[in-house]
């Protein structure tokens, strides 16, 4: 088991202490004049972080401050989500104070990322891991935590999948069937004569078993199906943190309708029209740009992945803002 000695902790929580992100401004909801800024993404960090902060911006639960701020460090947004959740659930009942706990004690985890295993039956379906503080951390936030990895219940793969349950669990039987695959071939004589043993039967079901779910992964590997897209479209419309390629993000979801995911790419702080990617499809080859109103937008800088002519204009969200 790996140790982490007394320098690599200073280390750790000095790197911790300087690491800042970029803060933008939008306006939400859309057709409205309500300001507020959203934080943004450098490199691969803290995704986990910022989907649960800008959530809680986007819908009024806590604010940057003052004004001008221009950027904010993880004490600075940790202790908002801390503050909130305190606020919202300090005075809860006891049996509470163990989910509030675990939820606080996870924070710190936010920064690198979080184990969140998504299950391939249900689009809002988690495996807790450890102590389940990452979920109860979305539950506490009121943040429905989504994905799109479903294998659809009508396909044939289905019951092996679902057997399955999620990625981890589905790399173990594929392994299991590469070695029921090894064991078949050991087990044949040289000439595949005539009274060898026939596989057994576990060995034939960890073969099909493995085949199935390897061509599941790989046929899917955006980690969004077709089945999981349509499964987000019925969703009721609002705010969602959204999982897709081990990566969290905000997902808007409206009446048009229409799926939303809120822009946090750092490299995009200076393009004040782009602020929500539409999701199209299962890989992103048609997602379109559009601005704080929904109105198709592109770089300043010019040709950018996700450009559209500025006279196709899709009908802009009609649903009502909610504090939800």
């Amino acid at each position: 088991m790996a140790t982490t000695t007394n320098h690599e902790t200073r280390t750790a929580a000095s790197a911790s202490a300087s690491a800042v992100w970029p803060l933008k401004e939008i306006i939400y909801p859309p057709h409205s004049d309500r300001r507020i800024k959203i934080v943004y993404q450098r490199r691969n960090g803290p995704c986990s972080l910022l989907a649960i902060c800008n959530i809680l911006i986007l819908r009024g639960d806590v604010e940057i401050q003052p004004p001008g701020r221009k950027t904010a460090s993880y004490e600075y947004l940790s202790s908002l989500v801390a503050d909130f959740l305190v606020t919202k659930h300090g005075g809860s009942a006891a049996g509470n104070e163990g989910d509030l706990t675990s939820a606080l004690a996870v924070l710190p985890s936010t920064q690198e990322g979080m184990d969140l295993n998504p299950l391939f039956t249900g689009m809002s379906s988690f495996r807790p891991e450890g102590s389940g503080g990452e979920l109860q951390l979305f539950e506490l936030c009121n943040i429905l935590l989504v994905h799109g990895w479903l294998v659809d219940p009508q396909s044939p793969e289905y019951d092996i999948v679902a057997k399955a349950q999620d990625y981890d669990t589905a790399l173990n039987m594929i392994v299991a069937g590469e070695e029921a695959s090894e064991a078949q071939i050991s087990t044949k004589a040289p000439d595949d004569a005539i009274g060898s043993s026939p596989p057994a039967p576990d060995e034939d079901t960890h073969l099909r078993d493995g085949l199935v779910l390897r061509q599941f992964l790989e046929q899917n590997p955006t980690q969004l199906t077709f089945h999981g897209l349509w499964s987000l479209f019925s969703l009721s419309d609002g705010l969602y943190a959204f999982i897709r390629n081990s990566h969290l993000s905000v997902l808007y979801k409206c009446q048009n309708p229409q799926l939303w995911m809120l822009v946090t790419d750092s490299n995009l702080v200076p393009e004040p029209s782009i602020v929500w990617e539409s999701i199209e499809d299962v890989d992103g080859a048609d997602s379109r740009f559009v601005d704080s109103h929904f109105f198709p937008s592109s770089t300043i800088g010019g040709d950018y992945s996700g450009y559209i002519p500025a006279d196709t204009r899709p009908p802009p969200p009609t649903s009502e803002y909610e504090n939800e």
